[in-house]
């Protein structure tokens, strides 16, 4: 059971647009340490910036990349006030 909550926090962690459906979801979330909830953010705002330069070169997106960059940066602004 505790390889399945470290696989679980390990995807969430890397991949957190994939394991939450909203960056405050990555807030109030139980499982992950203040720290990881940072790296969570962090890795989602990097993977939007990059999908972002994409959209730039000519590349299709499938989401408003501008507004969940602006939800994510306002969760990990909260979570570094906790």
């Amino acid at each position: 059971m505790n390889n399945y909550k470290e696989e679980v926090a390990f995807k969430a962690i890397t991949e957190p647009s994939v394991v939450f459906s909203k960056p405050r979801d990555v807030v109030i979330c139980s499982y992950l340490s203040t720290d990881q909830k940072k790296v969570a953010l962090e890795n989602w705002k990097a993977t939007l910036k990059h999908m972002s330069k994409s959209t730039s070169e000519g590349m299709q997106s499938s989401i408003n990349e501008d507004i969940v960059l602006g939800k994510v940066v306002d969760a990990l602004r909260e979570v570094e006030n906790i």
